[in-house]
C-alpha cells in the first residue's frame, strides 16, 4: 500500500514539474519574442519620432487590410498628441488572402527610397477603399508616386529589384519570428495587441499606464473606423495561396516615361534572408491552420 502512495506521489510531482516546465517555457518564448521587438535595429527610413522616446511602437501590417487602415490613424492619432514621447515604426506583413498587398509595399519600399514613405503610407491607406476595387490598381500606385513627385524612373526600377522585394519578405519573416499571424499587430515596447479596435483601445489604455509612471497624465480619445472593409481578392496564381518560402510574389510594374502603362506581370521567388529559418506553418498558428488573417 505505501509503495502504490509513493507511487502516486511521485507521479503527481512528475506531472507537476512537467506543467511548470511547459509554463515557463511559454513565458521565456513570450519574453524572448517581446526583446525581440525591443532589440531589433530601427529601419530609419519607416520610422518616425524620438528614438529614445519611452514609447516604442512597431506595426506589422498590410496595406490592403482594412483593419490595417484604423491601425494607421490609431498610430497617427497617438504620434500626434505625445510627439516626442512616442516612436512609430512600419514593418510589412503583407498577407496571402490580399491579392495586391505585395506591389502596394513594393511601392511604398521604393517611395522610402526616396524619403517619402510616410506621405506614401498615407496615400495607400487614404485610398485603399479605391484602389482595392481595382481589378489592377498599378495605375494607381503609379499616380501617388507621381503626386509625390518622385523619380519615376527609380521607382520603375526599384519595384522591379528583388532586392526591393527580400527587403519586404525581411520584415516577415521578423514578424513570423514574433508569431505574428494577423494584421495589425502592433508591438508597444513589450506588449502585443491584434487588431485595429484592440490597438485603439487597449493599446492607448496601456500607454496611458506607462505615461502615468513617468508623470504624464495622457488623456487619450477612440479613433473613429474606416469604411466597411472591402472583400479580399483571392490571387488567380495558385502559387500565391500558399504560405510557403521563398513567397511567390504576383505583380510589379515597369513604368514607362510620362505614361502610365499596364503592369508587367512577373512570377518572381523571393530569396531568403541569411539566417533566417524557414518553416511551412506561420507562427502563432494551429494544425491545419495555412492562412494569416485579418484583425477588426
Amino acid at each position: 500500500m505505501r509503495t502504490v502512495k509513493r507511487y502516486i506521489i511521485t507521479g503527481g510531482i512528475i506531472v507537476v514539474v512537467l506543467i511548470a516546465f511547459v509554463m515557463v517555457g511559454k513565458y521565456m518564448q513570450g519574453r524572448k519574442a517581446a526583446r525581440g521587438v525591443q532589440e531589433t535595429e530601427l529601419t530609419k527610413n519607416k520610422f518616425k519620432g524620438n528614438e529614445k522616446a519611452p514609447i516604442r511602437i512597431v506595426i506589422y501590417s498590410d496595406f490592403q487590410c482594412p483593419s490595417c487602415a484604423h491601425g494607421s490613424a490609431v498610430a497617427e492619432s497617438i504620434f500626434a498628441d505625445l510627439k516626442n514621447k512616442v516612436s512609430v515604426e512600419y514593418r510589412y506583413f503583407p498577407l496571402q488572402m490580399h491579392k495586391w498587398a505585395w506591389e502596394a509595399a513594393a511601392f511604398a519600399e521604393c517611395a522610402a527610397d526616396q524619403d517619402k514613405f510616410w506621405e506614401y503610407h498615407d496615400l495607400l491607406f487614404k485610398k485603399q477603399a479605391e484602389w482595392s476595387k481595382e481589378g489592377r490598381p498599378t495605375a494607381s500606385f503609379l499616380e501617388f508616386a507621381m503626386a509625390l513627385k518622385l523619380d519615376m524612373e527609380k521607382i520603375g526600377t526599384c519595384v522591379t529589384d528583388e532586392k526591393t522585394l527580400q527587403r519586404i519578405q525581411k520584415d516577415k519573416e521578423s514578424g513570423e519570428q514574433l508569431q505574428v499571424s494577423s494584421t495589425p499587430t502592433v508591438f508597444i515596447n513589450d506588449k502585443r495587441f491584434v487588431g485595429g479596435k484592440q490597438f485603439d483601445a487597449d493599446g492607448k489604455k496601456y500607454i496611458a499606464e506607462e505615461l502615468k509612471k513617468t508623470g504624464i497624465d495622457w488623456k487619450y480619445t477612440s479613433t473613429p473606423l474606416p469604411p466597411s472593409p472591402i472583400p479580399a481578392q483571392i490571387s488567380s496564381n495558385p502559387k500565391v495561396g500558399h504560405e510557403s518560402h521563398p513567397h511567390p510574389v504576383p505583380v510589379t510594374a515597369q513604368p514607362a516615361v510620362n505614361t502610365v502603362p499596364a503592369a508587367v506581370v512577373e512570377k518572381k521567388e523571393v530569396t531568403h534572408s541569411p539566417g533566417t529559418p524557414r518553416k511551412t506553418l506561420g507562427a502563432g498558428e494551429t494544425a491545419g491552420q495555412t492562412t494569416a488573417t485579418s484583425k477588426a
